[in-house]
């Protein structure tokens, strides 16, 4: 079965760059697609910076069945010759800094090195945004990975505290 079969393909002004290097945007959760983000959870970069997804949301299909079945998740997944990419959206609500929706990003090896990550988030959060109506986002990263963090903070999250050796981060498209 196709990967990107009952998912929705976006389409908005973000998606032209990514269109013109092969790349498609897609929402939406198929088993095919979550067997492969299975998959792709084992990649070693994967392991180091998010181990906890291939030990817990996405050791196995059924395991991927269970976590996506649990949240009221926007899932979008960028596509070219295989997924390069995974970003998620749950409602987490955080009434002390005023966000009620959580993001993660994973980017795996075909996106590698292509400078993908940026425009994927900016084609998801539009996407995201224009369907929720431009809600408060929150993250949290860890301090050793700078490459993250740079990429939040490029695209407008704001540093808010420390918790735990990890930066939690905010979002307001209103701003």
């Amino acid at each position: 079965m196709d990967r990107t079969h009952n998912l929705v393909r976006i389409e908005n002004e973000h998606t032209d760059d990514l269109e013109s290097r092969g790349f498609e945007v897609y929402l939406g959760w198929n088993d095919t697609l979550a067997d492969r983000i299975v998959d792709l959870s084992r990649q070693p970069h994967i392991l180091e910076t998010t181990g906890a997804d291939a030990a817990r949301r996405f050791n196995t299909l059924h395991d991927a069945r269970i976590w996506h079945s649990q949240g009221q998740r926007s899932i979008y997944t960028l596509h070219g010759d295989d997924v390069a990419g995974l970003i998620w959206y749950d409602i987490r609500i955080r009434q002390d800094i005023g966000a009620n929706y959580t993001f993660a990003i994973r980017t795996y090896e075909e996106a590698h090195g292509k400078k993908l990550a940026y425009g994927f988030m900016k084609a998801a959060h539009h996407d995201f945004a224009e369907r929720k109506g431009n809600p408060v986002v929150w993250l949290d990263v860890a301090l050793d990975n700078q490459p993250a963090r740079h990429l939040y903070r490029k695209f407008g999250y704001q540093a808010l505290y420390l918790d735990e050796g990890r930066e939690v981060m905010v979002y307001n498209s209103d701003n």
